[in-house]
């Protein structure tokens, strides 16, 4: 459907001057229905009443079916814009937390030494995929001194270095009491 078709529609269902209904339009990314539904918030539109007695031209029929096909459009795109704005809202959702795992490094030291250090993203991706051996590992490290923290952490309503220590502490504690090195 033309411009001007669509121009003509609105002005004909809300009695609005051509310059009101290209300007609602315009605004409403020349939706019919959506146009109509601005000039009525705005108090523009002049519904029209009709008798009983009024008998609709074939013009009117076919204004009428235009109107049915522009409503179907409008449901049918804004469905689809739902699911792609959530669908895009994901997808940024998820570049942000790999961005960020990427900043953040997870370091083993031991001995006061840096032995290892990768990206979050890293070790989440080893955990998901080699989860048996991953986890038994980092446990197993912590009684060989490894000791584990995070950096580029920044503030966080948790302190997960001051746990992973403690973590560490026990680990030897538990290592000296084992060996009976206390």
């Amino acid at each position: 459907m033309e411009k001007l078709d669509k121009v003509e529609i609105v002005r004909q269902k809300t009695g609005v001057t051509y310059e009101e209904a290209r300007s609602a339009l315009e605004q409403t990314d020349y939706d019919v229905l959506d146009a109509i539904v601005l000039l009525e918030q705005q108090g523009k539109a002049h519904t029209q009443t009709r008798t009983a007695h009024h008998t609709t031209t074939a013009e009117e029929s076919a204004l009428s079916s235009q109107m049915v096909e522009a409503q179907q459009a409008y449901e049918r795109s804004s469905r689809r814009t739902g699911f792609s704005e959530v669908f895009a809202r994901l997808m940024e959702s998820l570049k942000r937390l790999c961005a960020r795992g990427l900043e953040v490094s997870f370091v083993v030291e031991r001995n006061g030494e840096q032995v290892l250090t990768i990206p979050v993203l890293i070790l989440v991706i080893l955990i998901l995929f080699l989860f048996p051996a991953t986890i038994p590992l980092l446990i197993v490290g912590l009684f060989f001194g490894f000791r584990y923290h995070f950096e580029g952490v920044g503030d966080t309503s948790i302190n997960v270095n001051d746990i992973m220590d403690r973590a560490a502490d026990g680990a030897e504690s538990i290592k000296n009491n084992v060996m009976g090195n206390e």
